[in-house]
């Protein structure tokens, strides 16, 4: 008995059976042209996004000094950086070096864990955002806003490492997945 299919166009490989019974794949040229099409939109959205990006720096060399300009692609991004890498990346790596116990005691002290880079996060942010203060040139402690912008950096990287029991989570979700791909 042929049953008819309920397709979405927009993901390619999903095929729905209208009873729920087995269902089956799509046909292999309708698979190919779904398949076609999504790649071209992927790679649309990329080329849209690169443009836009582009078109932000630009608007920004010309509106910004050089010397905001490199204050704030520079010096604070290497503020931001070290935050993150110094507490974040430790953890990470331990946490991709435990085995993959699935016992619920072992899951709550992966998870627990993952919580560490919070907390080593606030304080480093905070040394961090004073000793650059202290320690900057005459030049760069002369631009406008400057103490404002060093906090907006520091604030961005706490709130970026507030997301990280969500990434760990996901590593050891998808981790087993990918290894046994290979």
């Amino acid at each position: 008995m042929d049953v008819p299919y309920l397709t979405i166009t927009n993901l390619p490989s999903i095929a729905i059976n209208v009873n729920m019974s087995t269902t089956r794949s799509p046909p292999a040229g309708r698979l190919f042209t779904t398949s076609v099409a999504s790649a071209s939109s992927l790679m649309a959205l990329q080329l849209l996004s690169r443009l836009f990006t582009f078109a932000l720096n630009q608007a920004l060399f010309r509106l910004a000094s050089p010397s905001a300009f490199g204050a704030a692609a520079i010096q604070f991004e290497l503020i931001l950086s070290t935050i993150l890498f110094l507490s974040r990346e430790g953890v990470r790596n331990a946490l991709l070096r435990v085995g993959q116990d699935v016992s619920a005691d072992a899951r709550i002290r992966r998870m627990n864990l993952s919580f560490l880079p919070i907390g080593l996060g606030i304080p480093l942010a905070l040394a961090t955002s004073v000793a650059y203060a202290r320690y900057a040139s005459g030049e760069m402690k002369r631009q406008p806003y400057f103490e404002e912008a060093i906090l907006i950096y520091a604030v961005a990287a706490v709130a970026e490492l507030l997301s990280e029991p969500l990434y760990n989570v996901f590593v050891s979700c998808f981790s087993p997945v990918i290894m046994s791909s290979c």
